[in-house]
């Protein structure tokens, strides 16, 4: 950190607001009792993050498991950017039939990769919390 450099904590209102902004982040969950952390494109909807992923390790650890969800922004040359954190419940919502999860179904994603057989993982975020490093 620059001497002109500080630490900010964010409030909810702005962290939720960063999050529309983005559309790559990392999940983490815990598999065979070690930690992992994925990258996964996702959409912020409604207090809630979905993102699609196939049957494998994100798929059979995240649903209806904790997971945490991690999104920044950084500025490399001026040494600034922010992070949030989310700690949740991963929810898969592909065959879901209530209205929540028929709209976010249709969302659009920006997918680096398209797959056969996706399936949706809605994280309700059970907590938030952000911090920014700006510079003066």
């Amino acid at each position: 950190m620059t001497e002109s450099s500080h630490i900010e904590i964010m409030d909810e209102k702005e962290c939720f607001e960063l999050l529309k902004t983005q559309s790559v982040g990392r999940l983490g969950i815990v598999a065979d009792s070690r930690p992992l952390i994925f990258p996964v494109n996702y959409v912020f909807d409604d207090y809630a993050i979905v993102f699609k992923t196939t049957i494998g390790t994100k798929f059979e650890h995240s649903a209806l498991n904790s997971v945490s969800f991690e999104v920044d922004s950084l500025d490399y040359v001026n040494r600034s950017g922010w992070s949030i954190m989310v700690d949740g419940v991963g929810r898969e919502i592909t065959n879901a039939i209530d209205n929540i999860s028929e709209s976010e179904r249709h969302l659009q994603f920006d997918s680096w990769v398209n797959e056969e057989d996706e399936h949706y993982i809605r994280i309700h975020i059970n907590s938030i919390s952000g911090r920014k490093i700006t510079s003066s």
